[in-house]
């Protein structure tokens, strides 16, 4: 039993730090729409409220403003399809795969494979890195926004 907590911790992480990630993508939709501080959380929280929402917007923003983070999306939308995979697998077989526990799934669209703890555990950490990069263009986008200063720089 104790093994199979570290194959399900690593799911878990997966489906944590995806939910961070659609969280950070919702964030950079209101960023672009000017919004700052509360106003910006409330809106991501009201874009997340609606399943799939966000990279829907993250899709419009690539569309209509930002074509150079077309590959931002592709990216973000390959690691929460990573999320959709193992949140839809439905378990079949126990498995070890590398000395550690592992899982065999069927997938409805993909057919039967196979989870490890090494892949989830690396899906998480991209996932998470994933959602560093959406960081890092919402600081790049406010400080645009705010003429280029520093964030926290108080013009004078």
């Amino acid at each position: 039993m104790h093994d199979d907590m570290e194959l399900i911790a690593a799911i878990g992480r997966m489906v944590v730090n995806a939910a961070e990630l659609e969280y950070a993508v919702a964030e950079l939709a209101a960023t672009a729409e000017g919004l700052q501080g509360e106003e910006c959380r409330e809106r991501a929280t009201a874009i997340v409220r609606r399943t799939g929402e966000a990279m829907r917007q993250f899709e419009r923003l690539v569309q209509q403003e930002r074509p150079d983070l077309g590959w931002l999306m592709r990216d973000t939308a390959g690691l929460l399809g990573a999320r959709h995979f193992v949140a839809h697998a439905v378990p079949q077989q126990d498995a070890v795969a590398e000395g550690r526990p592992a899982l065999f799934v069927l997938s409805p669209r993909q057919g039967e494979t196979m989870i490890t703890t090494g892949q989830a555990l690396s899906n998480a950490q991209m996932i998470r890195e994933g959602a560093g990069r959406i960081r890092d263009e919402i600081a790049t986008l406010l400080r645009s926004q705010d003429g280029g200063r520093p964030a926290g720089d108080v013009p004078q």
